[in-house]
């Protein structure tokens, strides 16, 4: 009996050595954990640095503020310095700036908000290995900050040891030939995951959250809108099917594309009030109430003039320059249709004489031809508009880039729009039309996912062949990751993909009647964007930590030229029908019906843009 008492308290006693061991292989584990470094940034510079510059300074700044290490490339002369902290260092920079982590998930239907990091509370906040964690491992997994955080933490130190100033004097004078934020391919590979196999009929806004976490909120904005795009493309592209089966059978009917032209644009004025409401809360997640107010706090980078117009912002120095811009955009702009219809009257007029022999030659050459015109005119505007901006004195950075983009955008809306509209009203040739439609909308497709995808990943991959032959050439070790991620492009803005939603919207909304496979095209396009430019991602730095990163995408001007374009399109459409159908259109109980119908139309989507600014205004005000 008391060899068994005996030989059950050794076993007691092994079991607690056990535990006592296996507790302190934890706390070790989680020691190194902390000891841990993680690295957020790469500072470039030339092997060939002079002693005692503002740049060695820096250098031996960083490397006693933070830890460091270093890569060298002697083929390429290059220096990688990267910089990063531990958990621990993290921990007490965090409590220092005051950034905001977010909190544990506790309640599957609750929304993850974010508070104040504090030391004290840290099993509150959600820890990177927890993000798909149950409750239940709480306290087995130590608490380790995700990457992005981690970023934002060393962004803030690195704003306090050098100034904003500082760093792009050195950045401009090619002492530090790079500073880019290191991608961490884990989360990396997770967001694009997320945003590629987001869920299209919806349930997509906890990976728009993964993505918004990572890239920042102007793409999210902008992949927020897509997705809401493709979601709201079924049923128009569904509806597109079936009148084009009508309008082409026995069966055809003018009521039939008066009709589907109503939904079209009640469809667009919808979409229109849907990107109000994805804007506002995408931004609502970041403590941003009002988006214009945020865009114009945001632009923080002055140019060199501001102090000079400051004082005299209404001054004729100021105003005529901008006088004269909106006069020449606008002369351009007309020289610019004037040069599309003079293309395609010339192809009415050849027509005419020997229709049937060039009816083929004429679609190809005329459509090749107006092409060129739009290409050489855009060319010849952005230099213009280039120099007209300049000439215009913005107060910032970012007022002179919108100033730009709009101008652009403008040109290139008029540009597209024209020549369909020219087919439509002045050749009034209703097959051709369809034919161009359907050709733009394909070959757009086709060239849009080259442009964008094709051309960046061949530039990245030969940009990587020829860095990494020369590294071996000289015998030195492969290319590593962060000399990868130091030849990437850097991503300046969304603006050339929100100009191709847009544009693709207005062939929708303004020729609905004419090419009723326009939205089945679109979302047939959307969806191939819908990867292609989340993978495309890859070929791109990473963007630095800026909570005000925000370019035209939350600015009016989307949606005054959408809700204009909305009304215009009732008139575009109901003016095709009646040049498709003629007399059996004019002389009908529809064409009478057609004008008090859209009379209520006009007054509706009024009244809803009235509501929706005075709702605004009252909201912005409390």
């Amino acid at each position: 009996m008391k060899v068994e008492i005996e030989s059950e308290t050794e076993i007691e006693k092994e079991t607690e050595k056990e535990k006592e061991n296996t507790t302190k292989k934890e706390k070790e584990k989680e020691a190194e954990k902390q000891k841990e470094i993680f690295y957020t940034h790469v500072f470039v510079y030339s092997n060939k640095t002079k002693k005692g510059t503002t740049l060695e300074t820096m250098i031996n700044q960083l490397k006693k503020e933070f830890e460091t290490s270093l890569e060298v490339c002697k083929s390429h002369s290059l220096i990688f310095l990267s910089v990063g902290c531990t958990q621990e260092k993290l921990s007490e920079l965090a409590e220092k700036h005051g950034v905001q982590c977010q909190i544990r998930k506790t309640d599957p239907n609750q929304i993850q908000e974010y508070q104040v990091y504090k030391k004290e509370n840290e099993d509150l906040f959600l820890s990177r290995d927890l993000s798909k964690a149950s409750t239940q491992q709480i306290h087995i997994t130590p608490f380790e900050f995700d990457s992005c955080t981690s970023q934002e933490i060393v962004h803030h130190e690195l704003l306090e040891c050098f100034s904003v100033s500082m760093l792009e004097e050195l950045i401009d004078d090619d002492s530090f030939l790079q500073v880019f934020a290191l991608h961490d391919e884990t989360e990396l590979n997770r967001t694009v995951e997320a945003t590629t196999k987001g869920t299209i009929l919806g349930a997509s806004k906890g990976k728009i959250k993964v993505f918004r976490q990572y890239f920042g909120i102007d793409l999210s904005l902008y992949f927020s809108f897509l997705l809401k795009y493709i979601q709201m493309l079924f049923f128009p592209s569904a509806l597109g099917l079936i009148v084009h089966w009508v309008t082409n059978s026995k069966y055809d009917q003018p009521m039939v594309a008066l009709a589907y032209t109503f939904f079209i644009v009640l469809w667009g004025n919808n979409f229109v009030d849907e990107w109000r409401a994805i804007k506002k809360t995408v931004l609502k997640i970041f403590n941003i109430y009002d988006p214009e107010q945020f865009a114009r706090q945001s632009n923080l980078e002055k140019t060199p003039i501001f102090d000079d117009i400051k004082k005299n912002i209404n001054s004729p120095s100021v105003t005529i320059p901008r006088i004269v811009s909106l006069f020449t955009s606008t002369l351009m702009l007309m020289i610019s249709i004037a040069c599309i219809l003079i293309v395609n009257k010339r192809k009415v007029i050849s027509g005419a004489e020997t229709r049937k022999q060039l009816k083929r030659y004429q679609s190809t050459s005329i459509g090749i031809l107006t092409g060129i015109v739009i290409a050489v005119l855009r060319a010849l505007f952005k230099k213009v508009a280039d120099k007209l901006t300049e000439n215009e004195k913005q107060e910032t950075e970012k007022g002179n880039r919108k100033s730009y983009l709009l101008k652009i955008f403008l040109f290139d809306l008029v540009a597209n729009v024209t020549y369909p509209f020219a087919i439509a009203f002045i050749s009034r040739d209703i097959e051709f039309l369809k034919k161009t439609l359907k050709y733009i909308m394909f070959t757009k497709q086709i060239i849009g996912n080259i442009k964008e995808f094709g051309i960046p990943w061949l530039k990245f991959k030969i940009k990587i062949h020829r860095y990494n032959k020369k590294k071996l050439n000289s015998g030195e070790e492969p290319i590593t990751k962060i000399e990868k991620q130091f030849l990437a492009s850097k991503f300046e803005d969304s603006y050339e993909e929100y100009e191709e939603m847009i544009i693709q919207w207005c062939y929708i909304s303004l020729f609905a009647v004419a090419f009723p496979l326009s939205p089945l095209f679109a979302l047939l396009n959307n969806l191939v964007e819908q990867i292609t430019d989340s993978k495309k991602l890859r070929f791109f730095k990473r963007p630095h930590y800026r909570k005000s990163e925000i370019t035209i995408s939350v600015d009016k001007y989307w949606e005054k030229i959408m809700r204009t374009l909305s009304m215009l399109s009732l008139f575009s459409n109901i003016g095709i029908i009646y040049i498709f159908y003629g007399k059996r259109f004019s002389n009908s109980l529809i064409s009478t019906i057609s004008i008090p119908i859209s009379l209520a139309i006009i007054s509706l989507i009024s009244y809803t843009n009235f509501f929706n600014n005075h709702s605004n205004g009252g909201n912005d005000e409390k």
